[in-house]
């Protein structure tokens, strides 16, 4: 008895030193345990995360938009016309509504060098536009943060050096190209405006995005051997994909479709200047003629017309849409 309580009182501080004790570790099955619910745990806030970054990448290229839209206003007001979605300036390079509309996103110094018009300063046909380096600049508001290409410059349309890459592209059938000075084509249109997108601005789409990785997206200076570089057609659905890249680069009208990074549809700023989400689901047709017609709108009876993504693309055809 007294030997059990000397060895009590040594553990209470005594002279003699107590015998250590065993700490327990966890065993294996326990360390695996802990793993499969850390896992669980990551596998559960991953989507969530993801989710939210993408909204905040949705809700940017959204703000994009309405700087585009709210552009195009403030360019109306001071020109009384719309700019155009390109306008000639020789052979093969031709300015695009990106370059006019410059000074209305803070880019009044990129314009200046550039010196966009109705004339050929800047522009040759062999070397294009010689202001390389403004041309290849990286333009925030021209881009959706949820593209996936990281590149500066579009790689896909290149002649003679690569430009400056953009993810929206203009409503073919609502704001026309204009023709060089001192000449007359049948496809070149009047100037657009408000006047002219007789649906009305809440009905017409202006501008809609185009990703890199199906669609080769766009170039915000202008364009060059073919509209798709800064416009769009409504004849497939959004977020219809090229089969293979050479699809949507030697010729086929797939290459026009909007399309989007975003899950389930496009994002679209309207002529009123309101930015809407267009689901990818929306009545649509599927054909195979690319052309248009005098005034800029598909070769289309009115029965083919009469579906919602037709109304909304073509300004002029007295059948306004509702919601959508």
């Amino acid at each position: 008895m007294q030997t059990v309580i000397q060895d009590r009182g040594c553990c209470r501080g005594t002279v003699r030193q107590c015998p250590r004790r065993r700490r327990r570790a966890f065993t294996l099955v326990e360390l695996l345990v802990v793993i499969a619910i850390i896992g669980v745990l990551v596998a559960l806030l991953l989507p969530a995360v993801q989710a939210a970054r993408e909204a905040a990448r949705r809700s940017q290229c959204s703000n994009n938009l309405k700087q585009i839209g709210l552009a195009f206003h403030n360019y109306h007001d001071t020109h009384q016309v719309f700019p155009p979605a390109f306008i000639n300036v020789g052979p093969n390079w031709h300015w695009g509504w990106g370059a006019f509309i410059l000074p209305y996103v803070e880019q009044g110094p990129l314009h200046d060098a550039l010196a966009p018009g109705d004339n050929s300063q800047g522009v040759t046909q062999e070397e294009g536009p010689n202001a390389q380096p403004e041309l290849q600049t990286r333009l925030g508001v021209y881009r959706c943060p949820s593209d996936v290409n990281a590149r500066a410059t579009n790689i896909h349309w290149t002649w003679n050096g690569e430009f400056g890459l953009s993810n929206y592209v203009i409503n073919e059938a609502a704001v026309p190209w204009t023709p060089p000075p001192g000449t007359a084509f049948a496809r070149a249109g009047a100037p657009a405006s408000f006047s002219t997108i007789s649906d009305g601005t809440s009905n017409t789409i202006l501008i809609g995005e185009r990703a890199s990785r199906d669609h080769v997206a766009a170039q915000w200076h202008g364009r060059r051997g073919t509209t798709a570089m800064c416009g769009f057609r409504a004849n497939y659905p959004p977020n219809t994909r090229c089969p293979t890249l050479s699809d949507c680069t030697g010729g086929a009208c797939i290459r026009y479709p909007l399309s989007s990074e975003h899950p389930g549809g496009v994002q679209i700023v309207l002529f009123d200047g309101s930015v809407r989400f267009l689901s990818e689901t929306i009545e649509a047709l599927v054909f195979g003629n690319c052309d248009t017609g005098p005034d800029h709108t598909p070769w289309l009876t009115p029965s083919m017309q009469d579906v919602v993504y037709l109304k909304l693309y073509n300004p002029r055809d007295n059948m306004p849409v509702g919601d959508f």
